[in-house]
């Protein structure tokens, strides 16, 4: 929702403009950072009001195009409400590695597609990237 007030001060126009912010609800992939050598990582934010069993979702990786899954990493843990679950390369520097949560050695040189899966139903809740495509160097 939007509302636009204008203020007419002496001879100058203010314009306000405020606006109601909805946040997301439900487990989506919410950040995914490719730094330099093997300085990767995705995160997983649970924004389902509970806590949330992450036994029953896999990571899914296609690469340089192709079809789900060339390679999946099942998560493990509980994640709190509000929380992130992060998954990051072995072989990251300390300060991602001190955030990392678990380790997945087949993350993105730039151009792979990420999916965000339930175990049994196969229905893919958030993505990164297009399936099919092999962009090259990496994404726009």
């Amino acid at each position: 929702m939007k509302l636009i007030m204008v203020l007419y001060l002496n001879t100058s126009i203010v314009t306000l403009t405020l606006t109601t912010f909805t946040f997301a609800s439900g487990v989506f992939i919410s950040e995914y950072a490719e730094g330099s050598s093997y300085n990767k990582y995705i995160e997983i934010y649970n924004g389902t009001g509970a806590d949330l069993d992450l036994t029953g979702y896999e990571l899914w990786k296609i690469a340089n195009g192709g079809s789900w899954p060339e390679s999946n990493l099942s998560l493990s843990a509980t994640v709190s409400a509000g929380d992130v679950y992060v998954v990051c390369h072995g072989s990251s520097d300390e300060f991602i590695l001190a955030e990392c949560d678990q380790t997945f050695t087949y993350l993105s040189n730039g151009d792979d597609v990420f999916g965000l899966t339930q175990i049994g139903s196969g229905a893919v809740l958030d993505i990164i990237g297009t399936t099919g495509d092999d962009p090259g160097s990496g994404w726009e």
